[in-house]
């Protein structure tokens, strides 16, 4: 859901034991974000977590989401 002073927004993807895994900012408005091509890869049945947070015009973090579980299957 959007955050109307959000000038943009941040998403995290991590590896509770070994930390960041991928971090992607996006510009206020996007409606989606493609992973990058290795993200699948790298992460293939890790159990991860991730977020997204609102950027201010300053880049402060003015909301952000709770984390969340994710799990990348492994390519054939």
């Amino acid at each position: 859901r959007a955050v109307p002073q959000a000038a943009g927004y941040r998403l995290e993807i991590d590896d509770p034991d070994a930390g960041a895994v991928l971090s992607a900012l996006t510009a206020a408005g996007t409606a989606g974000y493609d992973a990058p091509s290795w993200l699948s890869e790298k992460a293939a049945e890790r159990p991860l977590r991730w977020r997204v947070s609102a950027l201010g015009s300053s880049g402060t973090v003015i909301r952000r989401s709770d984390w969340r579980s994710v799990r990348f299957a492994a390519r054939p």
